[in-house]
This record gives structure tokens, sequence and C-alpha cells, in this order.
């Protein structure tokens, strides 16, 4: 048994460190979570006293990151048609079964957002109560070794696992630790333990039974850390300029008292509309009215928010429901289009190695092989265009001999093939003309049968 060095694994640990905070960072802000990172990211440019006041505004309610990735990740929002060809009916229903158990969709919706916050993403395909489940695994709890000759290829996977205990001796960390030879896990102290009935510590399947989801595909190392740069400081500079905005219109709000006396001023003086100001009789006492060009703060929110809704071809009305014509839309949205059109390719092939994946890992513990080919047609829409519109722009490409219905079918459900399209606008034609022979009252009785 070859297992690897502690003192190495530390060293990994150790590496990995900045990166895996880099994705923890991006994943609590798409959460929700950073109100922590506004402040580390202010507090250096002011002095103590400001801060003190200063830290009770920090906004961080304008999450762009978090409707971008929403809006950029819609694949998954209707669940997509899978079908499992070149197998029997009962290996069929045993996989459609393992799907709905594992609840792929649902998971696949959640990795569709995060592969677009954090590009990267790992599946791994697990055995668990007497079926095949499926963990998503961020890259915020896994380090890779890659293979020396080519670093886009793992070689070892280590998971990190929070403990969550009673008892608190057993709070801290556990690793599990795969090669594809070897499974065991790793406590805080790096010490070697095998899981519970594997006490040879062997991998049972022979290959490293993870699959990997990456938003672009790697040419030079296995993680992706810089794109996406662009969204996660925007929106962390959005809300530090909101915090700024929300300290400096208190400030604007009321004028500065300025008291000039050669007595003391009385203690625990506090300027505030609902107080009577107290000082001394010869005291001269000024206002003075901060002039703060919240204007200027306002305007720059909105050129960060115009900036990363170009890069990322979504149009600002999405967010804020003011009307646009779906003309205009269409125009504005081809880089979204195409964003979305190029996730298509990248989910269709991860969709195909999970399957691989999961058929593999269910051989092993039942020795029932399947090997389906998985015809994956994710829901259609005309996002970017008014529905009148297109239906105008087909009829006049028909009525001109420039396509057909059947062609018009595959444009808008590209997984079907030319004959089963055929068929479909074949029988649709011969249901619409029997319905257009029945007299009017008999319609709805027809349709309720």
């Amino acid at each position: 048994m070859n297992l690897i060095e502690s003192s190495y694994l530390r060293y990994l640990e150790e590496r990995e460190t900045a990166r895996k905070t880099r994705a923890y960072s991006k994943i609590a802000m798409f959460r929700d979570d950073y109100e922590g990172q506004v402040k580390a990211k202010m507090r250096p440019m002011f002095s103590t006293s400001t801060w003190e006041y200063l830290s009770k505004y920090i906004d961080t309610t304008d999450n762009i990151m978090k409707l971008v990735v929403n809006e950029v990740s819609s694949l998954y929002i209707e669940e997509p048609k899978r079908d499992f060809l070149d197998v029997s009916d009962k290996q069929k229903q045993i996989l459609e079964t393992i799907y709905k158990n594992a609840k792929i969709n649902s998971k696949m919706l959640v990795a569709n957002r995060y592969m677009n916050v954090v590009n990267d993403l790992l599946f791994k395909v697990v055995w668990r109560n007497n079926t095949v489940d499926v963990d998503i695994i961020t890259p915020n709890n896994v380090t890779v070794i890659v293979n020396e000759k080519d670093f886009t290829k793992p070689e070892v996977i280590i998971i990190e696992k929070d403990l969550a205990s009673t008892d608190k001796s057993l709070l801290g960390k556990m690793y599990e630790v795969w090669t594809e030879d070897n499974f065991y896990l790793l406590d805080g102290n790096f010490n070697e333990l095998a899981a519970e009935g594997n006490e040879e510590m062997v991998n049972p399947y022979g290959i490293l039974p993870f699959v990997y989801l990456h938003r672009v595909y790697p040419d030079s190392d296995f993680w992706n850390e810089t794109d996406g740069e662009d969204l996660y400081y925007a929106n962390l500079y959005i809300a530090m300029k909101n915090t700024l905005l929300n300290y400096y219109y208190d400030w604007n709000t009321f004028k500065q008292v300025a008291i000039a006396t050669g007595d003391k001023l009385p203690s625990g003086l506090i300027v505030s509309p609902d107080r009577v100001l107290k000082a001394p009789a010869d005291a001269n006492i000024q206002m003075l009215d901060f002039q703060i060009k919240l204007d200027q703060l306002n305007k720059a929110i909105e050129d960060y928010k115009k900036r990363i809704t170009m890069n990322y071809g979504i149009d600002l009305s999405a967010f804020t429901g003011k009307e646009v014509s779906g003309r205009a839309l269409q125009i504005k949205n081809l880089r979204l289009g195409r964003r979305i059109k190029e996730q298509k390719t990248v989910l269709r092939d991860f969709e195909n190695n999970l399957l691989k994946m999961i058929e593999m890992v269910y051989f092993t513990h039942t020795g029932i092989k399947i090997d389906a080919k998985l015809k994956l047609d994710f829901k259609e829409g005309n996002e970017y265009e008014e529905a009148k519109d297109v239906l105008d722009i087909y009829q006049k490409e028909i009525d001109m001999n420039l396509t057909t219905a059947v062609e018009i079918y595959m444009k808008k459900n590209p997984d079907v093939g030319y004959e089963d399209a055929l068929e479909k606008v074949k029988e649709n034609i011969r249901l619409n003309n029997e319905l257009r022979e029945l007299e009017d009252g008999k319609i709805m009785e027809e349709l309720n049968k």
C-alpha cells in the first residue's frame, strides 16, 4: 500500500489555503454572507474613531453578483428532459430511480450557479443507503494533486470535512483521501485511519469516483482562479460605496455644530435634532454645512452595474423592472445568449460523464452492468424575443420556402432528430385538422377526454 506522506499533505494544506479562502469568499458573497469581506477591505482606509461609526453602516443589500449569476444560470430552472437510450426498460427504470432519489436536477441547478461563481466543481459519486448518490464539492473544500505531465488530470483528491459533534474532543477536521488504488481517512493531525468497512484502505472502483465540471475547459491548470474576478470585485466595491453612501447621507442630513469658546465644553455633548445644546454663555456657535456629493457616489454605483451587466450580456431592466421590447432585448442580450449556449455544451458533456460514473459505481456494488446513452434536451424558450416577432419571422420564412415546420421544430428542440421531428409535426397537423372540423361546442368536450 502506497499511502501519501503526511508531511507532504501538511505542505499541500498550507499551500492551498489562499486558493481555498478565495473560493470560499466568492461562494459566501453569492450566499449574501460577505459583510466581513467589506469590513476587511474598508477598515484600513479610516481612523479608529471614524471606523467606530462607519462600521455600523455596512451595506450588502445590493448583491449584483447574485443577480447576474442567477440570470446566466437558467438552464435547470425547468428540468430538462433526460432520455436513457440503448438500454432495456428495466435498466432505464433503474437509472430514472437513481436520478430521482439523488435529486440530480436540483443539484445541477445549484452546480450551474456555482460553476458561474467559482468556475470549477467536483461531483463525487457515492454508494449510500444501498443506492447511488451524488455530492457536490466546491473548490474551498478539496485539494487536487494533478499528474506531473498533465496538470489538468487529477491523481489524488483530498476532501476536507468539518466534524460536528456534541463531544468537543471530536471537533476539528477530517480528510478523505482518494487515489486510484486507495481510499482512507486522515484526522486533523494527518494520522491515517481506515473508513468503516474498508480496513484495507482500498479504492473499490479502481478509478477516482469523481466527475469534474469546468466552466472553461482547463488548458494549463486544474483550477481556474481568474475568470469572474470582475464580478466579484464589482460587487465588493458596490457594497463599499453603498456603505459610504449610507454613512455620508446621515452627515449630509444635519449640519455640523462648531463651538468657539475659552471655557471647557460640557461633558457628554451630543448634537441631535431632539436635544437642547448646552454651551458656555460667551461661546460662538456656528453651523458648518457639509456638501457631500451623494449624486457622484450614486453614479459610481450605477456605472459599476452597467459595466458588469454589459460584460455578461444582461440588460439592467432585468433588475429594475423597466419594460423593454423583445426586439431590444434580442439585440442587447446576444452575449447572454452565447454564454448560455456555451454552457449547454459544457453541461451536456458533464452529464454524459456523470452518467458513466453513476453506472460504474452501481455496477461495482450490484454487479448489474448498464451502458446507456443520455439524450439531454434543455427546455427551449425565446428569452430574448417577443413571441409575436418570432412567429412572424417563422411564417415569412415558410411562405418564402426558406424553411419548413420540421426545421423550425428541430430549432426549438435541438436534440430531436429529423425523423422524430417529422413525425411530431405530422401528428400536430392531423390533430389540428381534426379539431378544426369539430363544432365549437364539442372542442372543449374533446380536449377534456
